[in-house]
């Protein structure tokens, strides 16, 4: 980037306006760091927002004489209710929200362009009354370049602390990798992309305030879709997964166009690609750099910390890793059907699961065994039938809603956050603890100590800070067995746990079971090896093509010959 400041200097002839307009986009595309960078959702409207707050605030103060500080904050506003408005649309992810948002840009540029309701129509609302903070009245560049400064600190400070820490932090997390997994560990996902949607919307308002008052003038084509995938690439310039990493971004963005000079000036957008395309290959992170990167920069002798002295605030109580007094969890299957089309994964099922029983699903693929679980987890909602918790109906209920009541599971296929530390993801099931009200609210300190005592319990202790990457197949098992027993659950969900481990690996997952089961807490399983379903359940259902087969002991079970023709093809 001081390459790029340099240059931009030398041919810039006003270098300070053009570093205040950076310093303008910056605050826009802070904001959609924190919703495309962080939460993974690819939003093309963000100049919009601007367009928006821009008309906003030009309306204001000049049509009705609003005072310029109030007219600043209802720019914010008036976009953020648009993002209200619009925030349905968040319901799709991946490239389908970028189309979704790309046609909102352009409705929303053709609205302001071609409304006669808007004072100026598609010439432009001029005149624009500039920026007042008491009683001093912003007239140069350089107080306009002070005035974006100090709020772009204070937006990163305050995002960094509601957005980039603690359990949200973990939760935007799990937005971008993993959206349904946040929902089984009892969060609302929709609601916070939404209400980071509407920061995002905000900043984005009132930086378009920022600029009328600083040029005195607005046109429906000064923020089209153009800039916003301008500030799009801006995020991924600077770095997506940091919220300074926008700023950086902005700034290079644009003094881009100023240092090829007037002479290749036709040459900016082929610059821009230039950039985007070695900052994709060589820095994937994007160029800001990292902690990590500072770090590799320090001489090994100064970076060796001491290691941090241990609080006694920071050591689980006993609260925290024995089982509560919470009672476990019943199911009840009532009449269910599953159906895709003609199909019929479960059919009219009716089974009831006592409180505190340790049951395994078993059954020949294609029985309904996995799509069961996730009618129990409501991941699938049933076509028809009741299904009950305890003794509350959850047939419509969400699946964060019964993960609050004390549900909690693990996957066929693990689901791990690559983002985040074997602490953090193990950390996400203190969240939802806390999250049902099972224990009041925890420091970060207390919440990480609880995750350590979870490692510790299936057999990590002390490798807390690890990435996911350097686990095996079995200990990213063991993770997702910490991370429910951080929840301290009323009902396991277990999806062939046993999947992939070892004899050795099998037996220890099995010893796990059996603690957890100990602690209070209904399990039940999927599971192919019967030796591991002899082994560990107490009672087995049987499930061929969506019904039940038998429901009892699991020695009985197991040895009727209607299960041993439906699972192995013959009657022993």
């Amino acid at each position: 980037m001081g390459a790029f400041v340099v240059v931009g200097w030398y041919q810039s002839s006003n270098f300070v306006d053009l570093l205040m307009l950076a310093a303008i986009w910056a605050i826009a595309a802070v904001g959609l760091g924190l919703l495309m960078g962080m939460a993974g959702q690819v939003s093309l409207c963000q100049a919009s927002f601007m367009l928006v707050g821009a008309y906003a605030y030009g309306v204001l103060t000049r049509e009705h004489g609003v005072p310029t500080e109030v007219a600043l904050v209802a720019a914010g506003l008036a976009s953020a209710l648009l993002a209200v408005l619009l925030s349905p649309v968040l319901r799709i992810r991946g490239f389908m929200l970028a189309l979704a948002t790309m046609a909102l840009s352009l409705l929303i540029t053709r609205a302001f362009g071609t409304g006669s309701w808007l004072p100026g129509g598609n010439v432009g609302l001029g005149s624009i009354p500039p920026l007042s903070l008491g009683p001093l009245t912003l007239e140069t560049e350089v107080q306009y370049l002070v005035l974006c400064v100090v709020v772009l600190a204070a937006s990163v400070v305050a995002l960094r602390r509601v957005f980039g820490a603690g359990p949200t932090r973990r939760a935007i997390q799990l937005i971008h990798h993993d959206e349904a997994l946040l929902s089984a560990f009892g969060r609302d996902g929709f609601a916070l992309k939404r209400s980071i949607f509407w920061v995002a919307a905000a900043l984005a308002g009132v930086a378009g305030a920022i600029y009328a008052g600083s040029v005195s003038f607005v046109a429906p084509n000064d923020f089209g879709l153009a800039d916003s995938f301008a500030l799009a690439l801006a995020v991924v310039i600077g770095g997506a997964t940091r919220i300074s990493g926008a700023i950086v971004g902005a700034v290079i963005y644009e003094l881009s166009f100023t240092t090829l000079g007037p002479e290749l000036a036709d040459y900016r957008y082929v610059l821009l690609g230039v950039i985007v395309i070695v900052v994709v290959h060589l820095f994937p992170e994007g160029v800001l750099p990292t902690r990590a990167d500072l770090g590799s920069l320090v001489p090994q002798r100064w970076a060796g910390a001491r290691p941090r002295r241990e609080r006694a605030s920071d050591r689980p109580s006993p609260a925290l890793v024995e089982p509560d007094d919470s009672e476990p969890l019943g199911v009840r299957i009532e009449h269910v059907t599953k159906a895709y089309g003609a199909l019929r994964a479960v059919d009219g099922l009716d089974v009831a699961i006592r409180p505190g029983a340790l049951v395994a699903l078993v059954g020949p693929n294609g029985a309904g065994k996995t799509t069961l679980l996730d009618l129990i987890a409501g991941e699938q909602a049933a076509s028809s039938g009741r299904l009950w918790l305890g003794d509350r109906d959850v047939t419509t209920l969400a699946a964060s809603a019964r993960a609050r009541l004390g549900v909690a599971r693990t996957y066929q296929r693990i689901r791990l956050v690559p983002s985040l530390s074997l602490r953090d993801n193990v950390a996400v099931g203190v969240d939802k603890l806390v999250l049902e009200d099972r224990l009041p609210r925890l420091a970060e300190r207390q919440r990480a100590a609880h995750a350590d005592a979870a490692l510790a319990a299936v057999g990590l202790a002390g490798r807390g800070e690890e990435p996911i990457s350097t686990l095996t197949f079995g200990e990213r098992r063991l993770v997702e067995v910490a991370r429910v027993l951080a929840s301290r659950p009323r009902l396991v969900l277990l999806d062939e746990p046993a999947s992939g481990l070892s004899v050795a690996e099998a037996e220890h997952f099995a010893t796990l079971v059996r603690r957890m089961h100990a602690g209070g807490c209904t399990v039940v399983l999927v599971e192919h090896d019967l030796a591991f379903v002899r082994a560990l359940a107490e009672e087995v259902v049987a499930l061929d093509g969506g019904r039940l087969l038998a429901h009892g002991p699991t020695a009985e079970v197991l040895a009727t010959p209607a299960f041993q023709e439906a699972y192995v093809g013959v009657a022993a």
